[in-house]
């Protein structure tokens, strides 16, 4: 189960479902050495992450500056 990534850690494993009925599509993504997950709802303008609900532009607003490397937002 253990991959190592191309970086530091270990590689991700992802995992996708089509959207079923009143069910968005989500993504599965799975910690690469053990069993811990994030699941992720995406549809026109929103995400819910973990049960986290909130639009497009303010997931970008939070996680942007952390994927650029810069210092968390408040």
């Amino acid at each position: 189960m253990c991959v190592d990534g191309p970086d530091i850690g270990f590689k991700l494993r992802v995992f996708k479902r089509e959207a079923r009925g009143r069910h968005s599509p989500r993504l599965t993504v799975k910690c690469g050495c053990c069993k811990e997950s994030v699941e992720i709802y995406y549809g026109d303008d929103t995400l819910e992450i973990n049960g986290v609900f909130a639009s497009v532009d303010e997931w970008r607003r939070l996680l942007a500056p952390l994927l650029r490397g810069d210092k968390p937002m408040p």
